[in-house]
């Protein structure tokens, strides 16, 4: 549901269809529900025929996405963090942290990399490590470098449900 929620209200209605009516957003979220469960279900039937276990696949997500978090959180928390740091810090860690898996996976293992060897603790945890700490580390420094002071009033303006609930309400019914 939650990603049919952001298709349909943060995607199609507030770039295709402004004027999506109650009833083609309804649809359209079922039809988002049914078309991620299918292609979850997919993935799911090739990762089990792949023998990749979901221990594997979260730990190697915190690799992946990792490097977005400090910046993720920064940017609603802290003023001074700046987009330019934020993007920065995301996209150029990730690599990083992938090389830094692998590269552990391969020196702890007599240069062999596979489903098992990059599985294994230590080059998990240094993956997510990078992912993590270099992340907030750039994302520190380039705000610094960079500063961004965000005016914390311009979210009171950001659209809300809730507000297209009030003023759908104040429309004249046809």
């Amino acid at each position: 549901m939650a990603v049919s929620t952001i298709v349909v209200y943060d995607i199609y209605k507030a770039y295709i269809n402004k004027n999506a009516s109650s009833r083609s957003m309804l649809i359209l979220q079922r039809v988002m529900v049914l078309v991620y469960a299918i292609i979850s279900g997919v993935v799911s039937v090739i990762l089990l025929k792949l023998n990749v276990s979901l221990g594997w696949v979260y730990l190697f997500m915190g690799i992946v996405i990792g490097s977005a978090v400090f910046p993720i959180a920064a940017c609603l928390t802290w003023a001074k963090c700046s987009a330019v740091a934020a993007c920065t810090s995301a996209i150029v860690t990730t690599p990083l942290a992938i090389m830094t898996w692998l590269i552990t996976a391969a020196k702890l293992n007599d240069g062999v990399i596979n489903l098992d060897t990059t599985g294994q603790d230590y080059p998990m945890l240094a993956g997510n490590l990078v992912a993590l700490f270099l992340s907030m580390l750039l994302c520190i420094i380039l705000s610094h470098i960079w500063p961004q002071d965000f005016d914390w009033e311009e979210l009171k303006k950001a659209p809300t449900t809730a507000a297209a609930a009030a003023a759908a309400e104040e429309q004249p019914h046809k």
